[in-house]
């Protein structure tokens, strides 16, 4: 069987399983996450999502990588906000409302708006209703039935 992985893999992998180890504190080696490509940085963000990370350790990583207030890659972008969405909505809310209506594509609002209809049906309904006129109309069907 072939082995599918490399350092790179193991490096993100690594970070991600000592943030959730460490509970809310900073690994030894979290300033590693800066030297990531944008495939690295999603492995992390899958990685601490399957890990089941808390609060507490989204909030650290926060705190160290700022994600939230740095990130413009909207492949990373939607990692990190789909992780956040369930267990730091008022954090990212903001930076929610900028990226569905700065990222039209299917595949990046779809996923957002799929979230805030289970976490705050009512603010995924406010920000449809500002910017749902600027998506292609089958993404906009699909957004409007999943807000009903």
């Amino acid at each position: 069987m072939p082995n599918f992985t490399n350092a790179k893999i193991e490096q993100a992998r690594s970070l991600a399983d000592e943030y959730i180890r460490m509970g809310g504190q900073s690994p030894a080696n979290w300033e590693q996450y800066a030297a990531f490509g944008s495939k690295q940085k999603m492995l992390f963000m899958i990685e601490l999502k399957t890990g089941r990370a808390t609060k507490t350790v989204i909030e650290r990583v926060d705190a160290d990588q700022r994600v939230t207030a740095n990130e413009n890659n909207p492949d990373i972008l939607l990692y990190w906000l789909t992780l956040n969405l369930p267990v730091r909505l008022a954090a990212v809310r903001e930076k929610v409302g900028v990226y569905v209506a700065s990222y039209g594509r299917a595949k990046y609002v779809i996923p957002m708006y799929r979230l805030l209809a289970a976490q705050d049906k009512e603010y995924g309904r406010e920000l449809f209703k500002k910017i749902g006129s600027n998506y292609n109309p089958k993404v906009a069907e699909s957004i409007n039935s999943l807000l009903k």
